[in-house]
């Protein structure tokens, strides 16, 4: 298991409720963290928008969902949670 996600286990282990901010670029995911949020989120219509100014009407590919949380993941700390409907 990664270092993320064992931190994420962890930190759903504890029981306690925590904010998985809203992440859509590598820039906004580093924001996350430098908020010091414990875990960053990354959901298909906020990426989306991000690159095509649309709504998640089916534009953004599973592949470019997938690219950009890679890209968002390398540039935090934290953990990213990914949202897999797109």
């Amino acid at each position: 298991m990664t270092s993320k996600a064992k931190q994420l286990k962890d930190l759903i282990n504890t029981g306690e409720h925590f904010i998985a901010a809203d992440a859509y670029s590598a820039i906004t995911g580093k924001i996350v963290e430098k908020a010091g949020f414990k875990a960053a989120y990354l959901g298909g219509h906020a990426c989306s928008a991000f690159h095509y100014a649309m709504p998640d009407y089916g534009m953004f590919s599973q592949v470019e969902q997938i690219e950009q949380a890679n890209r968002i993941a390398e540039a935090m700390n934290i953990p990213l949670i990914a949202d897999a409907d797109t």
